[in-house]
């Protein structure tokens, strides 16, 4: 089956991320489908601001996307694809004040025992979250889990999530209009 996700359409996507996921982050309802269907959505680099977390003029959110606030660990993200709106970018461990934003973010569960940043010299790094029994909040993971991995030749806008029972999510992050 395929599904549409984040603007492009992803053999295997989830299917609680169908077509809306470009105007909206949260599972869509019977309501919510048939009322996308009849009228103009936002703009697609909108997507994940109902989960965003605003810090120093950027709003941050995970993909796929979760409340900050969501305690329970998931594996939802497993195997799946997931593609960065139009207007994101992943959060990179080169980024100003990188450590700081990190230890805000992971203080939250994002539904997720990891978040994932980009590294500048190639590759993700995971990092523990406040659900995370072993690390600190922030602390970046000493070994390498394979969590995710970028898609070859999507130009760094499209992730794939091993298939193993990990659970994480990739960080983005788009300039606040606040």
């Amino acid at each position: 089956m395929t599904m549409m996700y984040g603007g492009g359409s992803i053999r295997g996507a989830p299917p609680y991320f169908p077509q809306e996921f470009a105007s909206v982050a949260r599972p869509p309802t019977a309501s919510s489908r048939r009322s996308s269907q009849s009228s103009t959505s936002p703009s697609k680099e909108m997507a994940p601001l109902d989960y965003a977390v605003n810090i120093s003029g950027w709003s941050y959110a995970v993909l796929p996307p979760r409340p900050a606030d969501d305690s329970r660990p998931s594996h939802d993200m497993v195997g799946q694809v997931v593609s960065v709106p139009e207007g994101w970018e992943v959060l990179s461990t080169g980024s100003e004040d990188f450590p700081s934003i990190m230890r805000t973010l992971a203080a939250r569960g994002w539904g997720t025992l990891r978040l994932c940043a980009r590294n500048p010299t190639g590759g993700l790094a995971t990092f523990s979250t406040a659900l995370r029994p072993f690390g600190m909040p922030g602390e970046r993971e000493s070994r390498d889990l394979g969590v995710l991995e970028e898609v070859e030749g999507s130009g760094g806008r499209q992730f794939k999530f091993s298939d193993s029972l990990v659970s994480g999510r990739l960080v983005v992050r788009v300039a606040s209009r606040l």
